[in-house]
Parts: structure tokens; C-alpha cells; sequence
């Protein structure tokens, strides 16, 4: 399994880490508690599905990732789901409050997670699922406000 992109961001204030990774053609967006108040040193709280760097799956092809992550299906995904070369967008991450991610793809809202929720938010997701909820910009909205 190899990397190619990974963006990390520490929230001192609450021991929260934020990574975002590509590997295996896809990339997900990721919500950590520190155990011990330090970077690369955490658990998985919350996450959502970013981008595929391959075509959108037909959901038959599932089966052969099996058992790691695959990559985002027709089923699942919107077209804008698809970013074959991850590493020329300009990828931010912003903290909107001590609880909630915000990743910026292109300098524009892309993925959020929230302590709240389980799985993140996506607009390359167009159908709530396994990668996550598609995109609820009046949730988004509130979080900013």
C-alpha cells in the first residue's frame, strides 16, 4: 500500500488530528483522538471517502478489494468523485471549530467531519452509504456560522 498524498493538521486544544490520505486509488479524510496528546499517535473517531484516482467501480467489483477500503462506486459517487491527479489540486485543511474538519479542495468546501457524526460528509458523494453522506450544505452552513 503505497502513499502518495497525505495532509496532517494537530488541534492542540483538544488533541484532535485530522489526515487526509491517498492510497490504493482512492483518498479519505480522517477524524483521531490522540491517546497521549501528541501527533501520529491516535484512533480513528470518524471518517468520509474523498476521491477515487481511478474511474468510478461498478459495485460488482467490489469483491476483490476485499478487505481493505475500495474505491467509491457508480452507485455511491458523483462524476466529480473522480480526481486522477490528486496531487496538482491544492488540498487545505481548516479547522471550523474544536470539533469539526473542514478539507478545501481547490480553495472550496469539499469533505467535513464533525465529532458528532460517525462518518463524514462528501460532494463527491452522491448517495449516503458506506464512503460517508453526500454533501448537506445547510449542515455545513450552521457549522460555519
Amino acid at each position: 500500500m503505497t502513499k502518495q498524498l497525505f495532509l496532517s493538521s494537530f488541534n492542540e486544544g483538544n488533541n484532535l488530528q485530522a489526515i487526509f490520505e491517498e492510497t490504493d486509488e482512492k483518498a479519505w479524510l480522517y477524524l483521531c483522538a490522540s491517546k497521549d496528546g501528541k501527533e501520529n499517535s491516535s484512533e480513528v473517531l470518524a471518517d468520509v471517502f474523498v476521491c477515487n484516482t481511478v474511474k468510478l467501480l461498478e459495485h460488482k467489483e467490489l469483491e476483490r478489494y476485499k478487505p481493505n477500503l475500495p474505491p467509491i462506486t457508480k452507485n455511491f459517487g458523483s462524476q466529480d468523485a473522480v480526481c486522477k491527479n490528486i496531487s496538482k489540486v491544492n488540498w487545505e485543511l481548516i479547522w471550523l471549530d474544536d470539533k469539526s474538519i473542514l478539507l478545501k479542495k481547490d480553495q472550496a468546501p469539499w469533505a467535513l467531519i464533525t465529532l458528532q457524526d460517525k462518518r463524514g460528509m462528501c460532494k463527491g458523494i452522491k448517495k449516503s452509504g458506506p464512503w460517508g453522506d453526500k454533501w448537506n450544505e445547510e449542515k455545513y452552513q450552521k457549522i460555519c456560522s
